[in-house]
């Protein structure tokens, strides 16, 4: 079996970094961005992409938004969205812009 190659978007840079390397020493590639603007050049960058894993809480900017640029550079990337902060309302747009799964640890709605 080939490497998986991920992209990574979390703007907690020790957290990126630990879930990086616990997703490397499973055998998968992993592209590391910190905020959305990192997230779109990594884009540009990769020649595939097999699954992409969202903070949905970026700072200034939202997860959620990233989910279509990576199914418009990649249809056949499977996307996670994960948040602290979650709602049904963020879970069920997640879902129509084509996110495989969303997972939080809070539900406030």
């Amino acid at each position: 079996m080939s490497e998986r190659q991920l992209l990574l978007v979390e703007d907690d840079e020790p957290l990126a970094k630990q879930t990086a390397r616990a997703l490397e020493l499973r055998g998968n590639r992993v592209a590391v961005a910190h905020n959305a603007e990192q997230a779109l050049a990594a884009l540009s960058g990769l020649d595939h992409l097999d699954g992409a894993i969202l903070d949905q809480n970026l700072g200034n900017d939202n997860g959620l938004d990233l989910i279509e640029p990576v199914l418009e550079h990649f249809p056949a990337c499977r996307v996670i969205l994960l948040t602290g902060y979650g709602s049904i309302t963020a879970a069920v747009a997640a879902t129509h812009r084509g996110c495989l799964l969303y997972t939080s640890d809070a539900a406030d709605e």
